[in-house]
């Protein structure tokens, strides 16, 4: 991390492997050079929470030894942000700090006390002012944030659709598969597998889902549907590649979540089923995918059957999938959108 002089810099400080492609956009947007830090903490579990965020931390840590080396710092998990800026507050300097930006932002709601100092945590955050930008990937969110804590933070907090790159193999994109027919599944965040398990143990279809143990915990789980956990990158990719449908069936609807497989089926050109929810509608619609209400076993149900009936309308859903992808939700445009709320500032 020596510094070149001369050499507007900027640090991507995460918690995963970051995209190159998503760099080089930035890199070539802002005309700007980019480093990467990263511990990837990829498929930790609920129960590493503590593990996690040693990680993040250490992330934060040497975000923060180096911050003066680097124009600008995107924080690529919230809480590395949240710790750097805690050192920069006590841990003063009359150097100059770099411009920083925070994504995703990602706040829900808390019972009783324990809320009400969850929120307090969460404002004295977003008041620190070595954080300058945070992003969310729904519109509705940045609504409800706004709204939640003030409308003097309109002007920090952006709303920005999230973009991934296509697959580094293409042998399961577009894929339908009839001799072996299944519906896939998969993710953690705000899911409802509770429903959806009920919607297919009425059903012929098969189904399988992919998550963590704690997602299914006390759910019985018919013949018909298939369990798998610890499955991540290509793995996941090849499961929901070779599927015939994909279904994501989330539990609060007015939480933001579901993003990242969403996108992940539009990408494969995979016909979605998916519960109709604050967010979702940024990325797409009843031309690309079939909307179902929320805790509707039945609602998941008619859809499964309307697919497996009509498999020109399952290929005209998955072809419209993947066209507006392509057109509106690659990691290219995710990189020129992020650019842009940087160039605020050069």
């Amino acid at each position: 991390m020596k510094r070149v002089p001369n050499i507007r810099e900027l640090l991507i400080a995460a918690d995963c492997k970051i995209d190159k492609m998503f760099a080089n956009t930035l890199a070539n947007e802002l005309g700007i050079r980019v480093d990467i830090f990263y511990i990837d903490s990829t498929g930790m579990k609920r129960l590493q929470k503590l593990k996690r965020h040693f990680n993040y931390f250490i992330v934060a840590i040497k975000a923060f030894l180096h911050r003066h080396n680097y124009d600008y710092i995107i924080f690529w998990q919230q809480f590395i942000g949240f710790y750097y800026a805690t050192m920069a507050r006590f841990f003063r300097s009359k150097m100059r700090n770099p411009t920083t930006l925070v994504l995703p932002l990602i706040y829900k709601q808390r019972r009783k006390l324990f809320g009400k100092t969850y929120k307090g945590l969460f404002r004295f955050f977003l008041d620190l002012n070595t954080l300058n930008w945070f992003i969310c990937h729904s519109a509705r969110e940045r609504e409800f944030y706004i709204k939640e804590f003030g409308a003097n933070y309109q002007e920090r907090i952006h709303f920005v659709p999230y973009g991934i790159k296509m697959p580094e193999t293409d042998s399961f994109v577009n894929n339908i598969v009839d001799k072996s027919r299944y519906f896939f599944s998969g993710g953690t965040s705000n899911r409802d597998y509770g429903t959806l398990i009920e919607a297919f143990r009425e059903l012929n279809e098969r189904l399988k889902i992919a998550c963590f143990r704690g997602d299914i915990k006390n759910l019985h789980i018919p013949s018909n549907i298939e369990v798998f956990h610890n499955v991540f990158g290509n793995e996941f990719l090849y499961y929901m590649g070779n599927a015939y449908g994909v279904v994501i069936s989330l539990d609060a609807p007015n939480i933001s979540s579901g993003q990242l497989v969403l996108l992940d089926a539009m990408r494969l050109g995979k016909a979605i089923i998916i519960t109709r929810s604050n967010g979702i509608e940024d990325y797409l619609d009843t031309s690309c995918a079939i909307l179902v209400e929320p805790h509707s076993a039945e609602d998941i149900r008619n859809a499964v059957r309307n697919l497996v009936n009509n498999k020109g309308k399952l290929c005209l859903l998955a072809a419209n999938a993947y066209r507006k992808y392509e057109a509106n939700f690659t990691i290219e445009k995710y990189g020129k959108r992020i650019a842009t709320i940087l160039k605020g500032n050069i």
